[in-house]
């Protein structure tokens, strides 16, 4: 499945579910199932966080920026953790970028994960040490679309009275997403990707924040006139852009 091609790369957010238990002098200790760290929704984290339960320890489930790959029938989902802000030190290699033709899965896999980053064909420099990146496979769809957040939250667990886990926000934080706008400009040319929100809304004859508008009103996952739109999310909105111009506002 990774040998086909990448369709579209887009912005979302993962849950990444955290145990935490006191140790000595009052310092806290971390553990992470790899089997059951990072989650594409929280309903799923706190599920999971309730039958991993024990005396002595509580649950953190934070919220964190990622890249969506979508191939035919899956999507690869690229978290960077321990690093603020997200992907700052990743960037493409030259391989990559004299390359005109599609992205594969399997190049992406390469470039994005922490797995190779000694090679030259990774995104990830030697000098800057092995990167924590998390890539996961999920069926394509199974991943939210819609406008992008610009608030981060962290949930800490507590007992609620019924002796089930409750989870409630101890922290917000703004969403850097300065450097994965980043891979997205370096990576779009390597994609189905091939038009700009900008470019489509001028060959439409329409703004950009109407185009904008309407690509929410799909869930698109465009976030701004620069983002990447994929041949079918045009052919998605293109009927409302015409119904929108017969509109008596649209004069």
């Amino acid at each position: 499945m990774l040998e086909s091609k990448v369709a579209s790369i887009r912005k979302s957010r993962v849950y990444l579910l955290t145990e935490r238990r006191n140790a000595w002098h009052d310092t806290l200790i971390n553990k992470y199932s790899l089997n059951t760290a990072t989650f594409t929704n929280i309903e799923s984290a706190k599920r999971v966080a309730e039958d991993l339960r024990k005396a002595g320890s509580f649950f953190e489930i934070d919220e964190m920026q990622s890249l969506v790959l979508d191939l035919d029938e899956i999507s690869l989902v690229v978290t960077h953790i321990n690093a603020s802000p997200p992907m700052r030190t990743w960037h493409a290699p030259l391989a990559t970028t004299n390359k005109q033709t599609s992205l594969t899965g399997v190049e992406a896999f390469n470039i994005l994960s922490g797995e190779t980053y000694r090679e030259a064909t990774s995104g990830w420099r030697s000098s800057g040490g092995a990167p924590d990146v998390l890539v996961g496979v999920i069926e394509s769809g199974n991943m939210h679309a819609g406008p992008f957040r610009k608030s981060l939250s962290l949930y800490r667990s507590s007992v609620a009275s019924n002796r089930k886990l409750s989870f409630a926000v101890s922290r917000k934080s703004r969403a850097n997403s300065t450097h994965l706008d980043r891979v997205l400009d370096e990576l779009g040319h390597r994609t189905h990707q091939r038009h700009r929100v900008h470019e489509i809304a001028k060959n439409l004859q329409i703004s950009s924040s109407q185009l904008l508008q309407l690509l929410i009103e799909v869930r698109a996952s465009a976030s701004g006139p620069r983002s990447w739109l994929s041949p079918d999310e045009v052919e998605t909105v293109r009927e409302r852009v015409r119904a929108l111009q017969k509109s008596p506002r649209a004069g």
